[in-house]
């Protein structure tokens, strides 16, 4: 008798790996775009990379930990961080933050990062979502970063310019980019006042 392949078997039996995004739960999740590359009207360079807006609202962030935070008590990290965060669960990160003595008794290596960090920003959902909603996506992303120990996650989106704020056993907080929100402890910004001190046409 002949074993019935899933449709995700069948999936993971023919997309190549640098495709796939994150694992979320044992899923794998593909990148945005996957399905050109597969047919061939893209490249997978031409997939991987970010947009210039969300390239700009990174450094933006970027620019304000660095100079704002004291790098004795936080470390940043950028540049698609991955977080191995449980067997079935690797994830990607635009920013995270450490507590900065996690990161002096870190032992680095080649591997995802496999300690839970302060803080995880987000600048938009990078996976393809033809199998689940975004916001499905977000929360189940989100609660499984709290269960590995991170303290907040915040997403930012391009397209509404508005930042989704999550903290553990808190309800979610939504604010436009023209109005303050805490980004960290003690850390209040305004991103639309942010990018406009830059000269941006956002």
């Amino acid at each position: 008798m002949t074993a019935s392949v899933s449709l995700e078997e069948t999936k993971i039996a023919y997309i190549p790996k640098n495709l796939i995004y994150e694992e979320l739960n044992g899923r794998p999740l593909y990148r945005q775009g996957y399905k050109d590359v597969l047919n061939k009207t893209k490249t997978i360079e031409e997939i991987m990379g970010c947009s210039s807006l969300q390239g700009i609202i990174i450094s933006v962030l970027l620019r304000y930990l660095y100079v704002n935070t004291d790098e004795n008590q936080y470390e940043v990290v950028t540049n698609e961080v991955g977080l191995h965060v449980s067997l079935g669960n690797n994830l990607s990160s635009d920013i995270i933050l450490y507590d900065a003595k996690v990161t002096q008794q870190y032992q680095f290596d080649t591997h995802y990062f496999n300690a839970a960090p302060k803080m995880v920003i987000e600048v938009d959902v990078k996976i393809d979502l033809e199998d689940i909603h975004s916001m499905d996506y977000i929360n189940e992303k989100n609660d499984t970063l709290f269960k590995f120990g991170v303290e907040k996650v915040v997403w930012v989106f391009t397209k509404s310019q508005e930042a989704l704020l999550a903290e553990p056993n808190k309800d979610s907080v939504i604010r436009h980019w023209s109005e303050d929100f805490e980004l960290l402890e003690g850390h209040s910004i305004n991103l639309k006042e942010l990018i406009e001190k830059k000269g941006y046409n956002i």
